[in-house]
């Protein structure tokens, strides 16, 4: 998971028909509406997925109520409520579904805005994990299934290629300038986009840097 700021300025059309129609949901809402909101949603979370931080696209996401629209009707055309998430486990058997394919009407109670701080990945196993909050702990692998083992994988092996880059680079003089370069690659908006998965890459990176950082002085 990665920090996502939200556009202080909801979509045109949401507001329009928000304001405007009596008795409006989001689901009589204009297709119009659902794509520009999710167009809204892609460009502001860089063209990762809300939860997994897979590439999404407007044929591979959809609209994503944290707060779901079952329990919490009022927050249905909301847009502080509305997060862009993947579609890439569709159709799957459920134990291999993640994200909002998983999550169906469950409810994800916590901000995006400054969710970094609270999250932890295991390099060996890939796990992604909370041990500062158990509640979120709890709604990452019961609600968004984060740990299934396609996304558990893929963790590992974005570990496994920061290693990679430790053991190339470790002889160079300015081994840590390099390292911080490579955070700043990582952390860098490209086309509008981010490196898929980035903030998994960004966490072990950082952590080595700050273990640089902490042995000079």
């Amino acid at each position: 998971m990665i920090n996502i700021k939200k556009n202080p300025h909801e979509p045109p059309l949401l507001h329009k028909h928000r304001t405007s129609m009596p008795g409006a949901t989001y689901d009589n809402g204009p297709k119009e509406m659902k794509s520009e909101i999710l167009a809204f949603l892609i460009a502001e979370q860089y063209g990762l997925c809300c939860y997994c931080q897979q590439q999404i696209s407007m044929k591979s996401a959809s609209v994503e109520h944290k707060l779901s629209q079952d329990n919490y009707p009022d927050r249905a055309l909301d847009y502080n409520n509305m997060a862009g998430a993947c579609s890439c486990s569709e159709g799957q058997e459920q134990v291999k579904q993640y994200c909002d394919d998983f999550k169906g009407n469950k409810d994800f109670t916590f901000d995006l805005s400054d969710i970094e701080k609270f999250i932890q990945y295991e390099p060996k196993t890939g796990i992604i994990k909370s041990v500062a909050n158990a509640e979120l702990d709890r709604q990452l692998n019961d609600v968004l299934n984060l740990n299934q083992d396609y996304l558990k994988k893929e963790r590992i092996n974005i570990y496994n290629a920061m290693k990679h880059f430790i053991r190339k680079n470790a002889f160079k003089k300015d081994f840590k300038g390099v390292i911080n370069n490579e955070i700043k690659r990582y952390e860098t908006v490209v086309n509008g986009q981010k490196r898929p998965f980035c903030g998994i890459m960004l966490y072990f990176l950082k952590k080595r840097y700050d273990r640089m950082k902490s042995r000079m002085k």
